[in-house]
């Protein structure tokens, strides 16, 4: 429960700063329907994403294990591959934002302006999501070596 409550509280957060940054809610605490709704879909899908990278990283953390002590084409290929993940990720958030916004409360004008791939919006969502990355890896290592080091104290 502590986890969840600290990573919505990230989100939250995080949630706020891009919600500033969007010129089409008019105001930074637009609390109509659309902006409680931006603001729901957005906390959810990250906290699925959040969710399912750290699952994705410890699975091949724990499996691959051995090929990340000392190995730095390992290291980076399991970066770049968490990267175009992310970068899928955040475009197809940026996606369904947009269709939504469009279907939902009729915005196709201001987002014709944007384009598809919306580069803001998608770096913004992609820098979150290596963020994540990055702080889900930190954590497992730095349990791991916890771990090890109750487990080397045992032996001795």
């Amino acid at each position: 429960m502590r986890k969840f409550l600290v990573q919505f509280i990230v989100i939250f957060l995080i949630h706020l700063i891009i919600k500033a940054g969007d010129y089409t809610f008019g105001n930074f605490f637009d609390f109509t329907r659309r902006g409680i709704l931006f603001s729901t879909f957005f906390i959810s899908y990250a906290l699925i994403i959040w969710n399912l990278s750290e699952t994705f990283n410890h699975y091949f953390l724990k499996k691959y294990e051995r090929q990340f002590d000392n190995n730095k084409v390992f290291n980076s290929l399991f970066f770049l591959i968490h990267f175009i993940y992310g970068f899928i990720a955040s475009f197809i958030l940026n996606y369904l934002y947009r269709q939504g916004d469009i279907l939902l409360y009729d915005m196709r004008e201001a987002w014709d302006q944007i384009p598809l791939l919306n580069p803001e919006l998608t770096l913004s969502l992609l820098t979150m999501y290596m963020m994540f990355f990055t702080l889900s890896s930190y954590s497992y290592i730095n349990l791991k070596r916890k771990d090890d080091q109750l487990k080397l104290q045992k032996l001795k």
